[in-house]
């Protein structure tokens, strides 16, 4: 939540207000997340007419062709894709996003890097978390599949540290050929989905690009919590963490939202805000955690 102003949102239909919450998700998409989150009360009407697009999916999106799902991935971990997203203009602390991406079912981690040279860092941060055993802290994730295959492109990620990691817990290594950004598809695909995403929540909420790591961010955090494709009849959250998401809580990226002041900042705030409510300063949200919008 930042203190800056936010976009205000025109009255919407249902179906139109949830379409843009999860990100101008297809209705497809949204059906089989209405499947298995029944109690969110999300419409099975789409918000626009059958075949159509709305304006800011005609903007943010490209139809491309989606990469065929390897027959012989099973299981969540048996592949997973890494790459290196960037620039990501308008953040002073992250000039690039690590996408980690699980080829079985489209689960994305994103992480924030202020340099290409500690993409293979965070990889082996994540690569350690994700193998401590089941059901321990600090790793959340309670799937009992082991991590198999790790796929990546020759770069910063390709160092000797990181493949000592993945040699010493027995995960295997796959390193694409110098510029041949074809052979780590998924880890592609995957980006040009979270941009997309991430371009329909800057569309729609006019929001200025300097929003943009923030925008890559909440779509993530939705992209995790729609149904999945492989596993229709579970969440990609839930698949890994046990248990359902809520989505009672997400609202439209970009906006009006307030938060409460208490203490010393809420009467420094106050003495140059005179005039507005003692208790309330507005700022733009970034798409979660409000329960008082609307939006």
């Amino acid at each position: 939540m930042t203190a800056s102003m936010g976009h205000a949102h025109r009255p919407c239909d249902k179906e139109d207000l949830w379409h843009r919450r999860l990100g101008h998700a297809s209705h497809k998409l949204i059906l089989l997340t209405q499947a298995v989150t029944l109690s969110h009360n999300i419409p099975l009407t789409p918000a626009t007419h059958p075949g159509a697009l709305c304006n800011v999916c005609i903007k943010s999106k490209a139809i491309v062709k989606n990469i065929a799902h390897p027959p012989h991935i099973k299981k969540p971990l048996e592949l997973v894709s890494m790459d290196v997203m960037g620039l990501l203009y308008g953040s002073a602390k992250f000039t690039y996003m690590l996408i980690i991406h699980d080829t079985y079912s489209s689960m994305t981690w994103a992480q924030g890097l202020t340099s290409k040279g500690t993409a293979s860092q965070e990889a082996a941060w994540w690569l350690s978390e994700v193998c401590i055993a089941t059901h321990q802290k600090p790793s959340k994730v309670v799937l009992d599949h082991r991590l198999k295959e790790v796929q990546v492109d020759q770069g910063k990620l390709w160092s000797t540290a990181f493949r000592d990691l993945c040699l010493s817990t027995g995960v295997k290594t796959t390193a694409s050929p110098t510029q041949q950004h074809t052979d780590n598809a998924f880890a592609e695909r995957e980006i040009q989905t979270i941009q997309k995403i991430a371009r329909s929540l800057l569309y729609s909420s006019n929001m200025d690009k300097l929003w943009w790591p923030h925008a890559i961010s909440q779509a993530t955090f939705i992209h995790n919590r729609l149904a999945g494709t492989t596993c229709r009849s579970i969440m990609l959250f839930e698949l890994f963490y046990g248990k359902r998401p809520k989505l009672c809580h997400i609202r439209c990226f970009g906006c009006m939202v307030y938060m409460v002041l208490r203490g010393s900042t809420c009467s420094k705030w106050l003495h140059d805000h005179p005039m507005v409510s003692k208790h309330l300063r507005p700022c733009a949200l970034r798409g979660t955690c409000c329960k008082w919008s609307r939006a």
